[in-house]
C-alpha cells in the first residue's frame, strides 16, 4: 500500500500542535480505518443520490503558495513529497495543511525576530515532531523494523528537544528573578533623603509653572512702557 493513499497522514500531521505533544501513533490508525469507513460510505451514498454539489475548490494566493513551499523545502524536505501528493490528488487538503503550515512559519518567524534561541529549538521540534508522525503514518501500513527504529530515535530527539525548551525557560526565569530581588534590594533600601526627593517631586507636579516669555516678548512691553511715559 502506498502511503501517500492514505489521505488522514497530512491532515493528522498537520493538526499536531506547534508547542504540543506529537500525536499518538494509535490515533492515526484509528484515523486511518476510519476515513477506509468512511469513504465506503460516501461512494454507497453517492450512487443512491447523482447529481450532488461538488465542493468548493479552494485556491491559494501563488505568492503565498510559494513562500510556503520555500519554507518546506528548506526546513522539511519529507513533507514535501505528501504536499505534492496532496496537490495532485486532493486540492482542498492540500490547500488546508498549507495554510496551517503558513501559520506555523508566521510564529516561527516571529521567534527568529525576536528571540533566536527559541526559534531553533522551536523550528527543530516541529521537524521532529511532524518526522514522527510520517514515520508512524508509514509504520501503520508497512510494519517495518527498521522504521520503528528510526520512530524511536525521533522521540527521544524530541524529549530531548523538550527538556531544553524547558532549560532555556528555566534560565530565563531565573535571570528575572534576579532582577526583580535587586529592584526590591533598591526600594527597600531608600534613604530617608531619597525619599524626600520623591515627595517633593510628586508635589511639584501639580504647582503652577511660570509662563517664560521670549526676548520679543519682553522689548514689546518695555516699549509699551516707554510709550506710555511719553504720552
Amino acid at each position: 500500500m502506498n502511503i501517500f493513499k492514505t489521505i488522514p497522514i497530512l491532515l493528522l500531521l498537520m493538526s499536531i500542535p506547534m508547542f504540543g505533544v506529537a500525536q499518538d501513533v494509535a490515533l492515526l490508525s484509528s484515523s486511518l480505518q476510519k476515513q477506509k469507513t468512511k469513504s465506503k460510505t460516501n461512494e454507497s451514498v453517492s450512487k443512491k443520490t447523482p447529481g450532488k454539489k461538488r465542493p468548493k475548490v479552494l485556491t491559494l494566493n501563488p505568492q503565498v503558495e510559494s513562500k510556503i513551499d520555500a519554507f518546506v523545502r528548506k526546513n522539511h524536505p519529507e513533507l514535501k513529497k505528501v504536499l505534492t501528493y496532496l496537490k495532485q490528488n486532493r486540492n482542498n487538503d492540500y490547500y488546508r495543511a498549507m495554510m496551517q503550515i503558513k501559520k506555523t512559519a508566521d510564529r516561527l518567524e516571529s521567534y527568529k525576530k525576536r528571540d533566536p534561541e527559541r526559534h531553533r529549538i522551536e523550528l527543530k521540534m516541529w521537524q521532529t515532531q511532524s518526522r514522527i508522525t510520517l514515520l508512524a503514518a508509514e509504520i501503520a501500513v508497512n510494519n517495518n523494523q527498521s522504521l520503528k527504529n528510526k520512530l524511536r530515535a525521533a522521540v527521544r530527539e524530541e524529549n530531548r528537544l523538550k527538556i531544553r525548551r524547558i532549560e532555556l525557560e528555566r534560565s530565563r526565569i531565573v535571570e528575572r528573578l534576579k532582577r526583580l530581588n535587586e529592584q526590591e534590594s533598591k526600594i527597600d533600601n531608600l534613604k530617608p533623603s531619597a525619599i524626600e526627593q520623591i515627595v517633593k517631586a510628586q508635589i511639584n507636579r501639580f504647582k503652577p509653572k511660570p509662563v517664560k516669555r521670549n526676548k520679543n516678548q519682553k522689548d514689546r512691553k518695555k516699549n509699551d512702557r516707554i510709550g506710555d511715559q511719553k504720552k
